[in-house]
């Protein structure tokens, strides 16, 4: 998982959203996705994680 390869925890990319801890595991998990500007700032914040972890 990107996440836990950048070493970032559920409340990390949470606070960067603005959402709670559990609507990241959520989302990780496929039992809800982020709508609107929430999914674009979600988009973004994994496609930051990607790149990092293709160096």
């Amino acid at each position: 998982m990107l996440r836990e390869r950048a070493g970032l925890a559920q409340r990390e990319i949470a606070d960067a959203l603005g959402v709670g801890r559990t609507a990241v595991t959520r989302y990780e998990t496929g039992a809800r996705d982020p709508r609107g500007p929430l999914r674009l700032a979600y988009v973004d914040l994994l496609e930051q994680l990607a790149a990092g972890d293709q160096q």
